[in-house]
């Protein structure tokens, strides 16, 4: 059986050999929160570095520890650090639309399941004139040049899922959602 890259994507083999079987993942850039929760860490890992060696040569006068500090620093940076990084995975399979968010561990948690001909139109981002009522952006960018757009109406209300697509992702939605899909060529 074949196992997913990322821990907590339920898809098996069996669902792997159905020809309309489609998985995608697109890493995230870096947002201002991002970014900010970087150079905290940054700082973090500085003022750890400073306070320890102030800690093992001026207070109890054993520089020789100092030799392991590389080693806690990588440990440090090995466990928070991936808190800043997250991806997006989109799988297609049986006539759903899945998005799991990945985070940089390796953890997927599923934050998104439809059906595909539930959506009202599946189109490029520009195309797409309706007023949203919820937004999700599971997207490497809002600013991506190959954006798609899922309008989902529930209720009387619209709900936007942005996302970025490959062309295989995009062949099996159409399949699965017929001409509600409008499919143009993509680099992926």
């Amino acid at each position: 059986m074949s196992k997913s890259l990322y821990k907590g994507i339920p898809f098996k083999e069996e669902e792997e050999v159905n020809e309309h079987f489609s998985q995608f993942a697109v890493a995230c850039k870096p947002t201002s929160k991002d970014k900010l929760s970087r150079a905290i860490f940054i700082l973090l890992y500085v003022l750890f570095a400073g306070g320890y060696i102030v800690l093992f040569t001026v207070i109890t006068k054993m520089p020789y520890v100092i030799a392991i500090l590389p080693f806690f620093l990588w440990m440090l940076w090995y466990f928070t650090w991936k808190h800043t990084q997250r991806e997006y995975v989109y799988i297609v399979c049986r006539g759903s639309l899945y998005v799991y968010a990945v985070n940089g561990y390796g953890n997927a948690k599923e934050i998104f399941k439809s059906s595909v001909s539930s959506f009202e139109s599946v189109a490029p981002a520009d195309m797409i004139n309706v007023t949203a009522d919820k937004k999700f952006m599971y997207c490497s960018s809002p600013d991506a040049r190959e954006l798609y757009c899922a309008v989902l109406p529930e209720n009387g209300k619209n709900t936007l899922v942005y996302f970025n697509p490959s062309a295989k992702l995009l062949s099996s939605l159409r399949y699965y959602g017929g001409e509600n899909v409008i499919v143009t060529q993509v680099s992926r």
